[in-house]
């Protein structure tokens, strides 16, 4: 969930790079669950995971991060939503950090860059396709 698709996670550098760039809207995913989708698109090895991070980012207060509203809103619920926030900002970063490494080596022009995510957050209903299986063909 970032922003340019319309939610409340600030991706700044993500939103930059969609305004000058193709968006895809209406796109499919080869599997139904996020590491096998990815990798099924980017590698054909088997899947992988990756944790949250640990720290949550000292910009991101536990106390105000509002899980979405299908999840109980509780002390958990609160922090593990700020690690998943900084997980976004850490990823969001590294997009900033790689784009601009291009631009001042005058290579953004001539490149281009794949960005994906998966099929939503790890809470129960975040990972939309799950719900049946009409939903298996639902654009991500």
């Amino acid at each position: 969930m970032i922003s340019p698709y319309g939610y409340e996670v600030d991706t700044p550098n993500y939103e930059e790079f969609c305004k000058e760039n193709l968006m895809f809207q209406n796109s499919f995913c080869v599997a139904p669950t996020c590491s096998p989708g990815r990798t099924g698109m980017l590698t054909g090895l088997h899947c992988t995971y990756r944790e949250f991070p640990r720290v949550i980012d000292e910009d991101i207060h536990v106390d105000f991060c509002q899980p979405p509203a299908w999840i109980v809103n509780n002390g958990i619920s609160r922090e593990d939503y700020a690690r998943y926030k900084t997980s976004v900002r850490i990823a969001d970063d590294s997009i900033g950090r790689v784009i601009g490494k291009l631009k001042e080596r005058n290579l953004y022009d001539d490149t281009i860059i794949i960005l994906t995510t998966d099929h939503g957050i790890t809470y129960p209903f975040g990972k939309f396709s799950h719900r049946c299986v009409s939903d298996l063909m639902r654009p991500v």
